[in-house]
């Protein structure tokens, strides 16, 4: 097998790795990207004309208007669309699956990383104050969502999506709980009530989002696990769109703040509630403390 043989091979695996729900999800992103592209393309056929013959205006008319200027605005939306398409496919991994991947080093084409795309960078002045751009033909690039997603491959070691989840999971609690000296350890109680000590803070804040979104998804994911070795259905209320939704995660004004103090009644054959306090404290009553434990021994 040729080298390129190899490397179609592997796009060809990662792309049977991607799960099902994730590639539609993808590939909505990408049809409104690919239609906005094409509209953006459109505008830019329709100005090119108007650009070859303000060449030939005699530059001591009164003739203002320089349609270059507008394809430079038209161009840099584009690079907006490339950079945006590329990290909307980024967030929602880095979200679902527990991951922080840094993007904006990936090579969009030789030398030319995504973070070159973000809004004016493709444009810098000259020393003649006249606009410049490091790649006048952007307009000619068609981001390839596999691209991003062997990339992203890449970079967790070539791990399965969901493997690398729960890893990372397991990881940031047992970070939180085994190796910060300035936390409190957890507690298991007869009754089956784990108590997890600052184990988030102010959920509802814009700065405390990444954090809070780490730390629920990892619960959020041991548990499935323990439903799942328990042979029980998960519960949708332990979902994340269930759970962001009750903590009104970074919704700083929301009318339901005061709320997310009362108990979440979970009600299962796994899980009872869910009790957070103003400390940072949250409490997880399970049915028994042989499931409480059960959620230890996943971290």
């Amino acid at each position: 097998m040729n080298l390129l043989e190899k490397f179609g091979s592997v796009i060809v695996k990662n792309n049977d790795r991607i799960p099902k729900e994730d590639i539609d999800f993808i590939k909505s992103l990408e049809k409104d990207y690919l239609k906005t592209l094409s509209n953006n393309i459109s505008i830019l056929d329709t100005l090119k004309p108007l650009s070859e013959i303000f060449e030939h205006v005699n530059r001591y008319d009164s003739y203002n208007y320089n349609p270059n200027d507008s394809i430079n605005v038209v161009k840099a939306y584009i690079s907006n669309l490339h950079y945006r398409y590329i990290h909307d496919i980024t967030n929602y991994i880095n979200s679902k699956y527990n991951m922080d991947i840094k993007i904006d080093e990936m090579h969009v084409v030789a030398s030319y990383e995504v973070k070159m795309l973000y809004q004016s960078k493709p444009k810098y002045v000259d020393y003649h104050g006249h606009n410049r751009y490091h790649w006048d033909k952007i307009d000619e690039l068609t981001v390839n969502y596999m691209d991003v997603m062997d990339f992203i491959f890449d970079s967790i070691g070539g791990l399965d999506l969901n493997d690398f989840k729960i890893n990372e999971s397991k990881q940031h609690l047992n970070d939180m709980y085994s190796n910060d000296s300035h936390r409190n350890h957890f507690t298991i109680s007869n009754n089956g009530v784990l108590t997890l000590p600052s184990f988030i803070n102010n959920p509802e804040q814009h700065w405390s989002f990444d954090s809070t979104s780490k730390t629920l998804n990892s619960l959020i994911n041991l548990l499935e696990l323990v439903y799942k070795e328990s042979i029980s259905n998960f519960s949708e209320k332990l979902s994340k769109t269930s759970l962001f939704e009750f903590f009104c995660v970074n919704r700083p004004y929301s009318k339901n703040i005061q709320n997310m103090y009362d108990k979440y009644m979970i009600n299962d054959d796994v899980v009872e509630y869910l009790k957070y306090f103003k400390n940072g404290t949250l409490k997880v009553k399970f049915n028994n403390k042989k499931l409480a434990n059960k959620f230890i021994n996943t971290f």
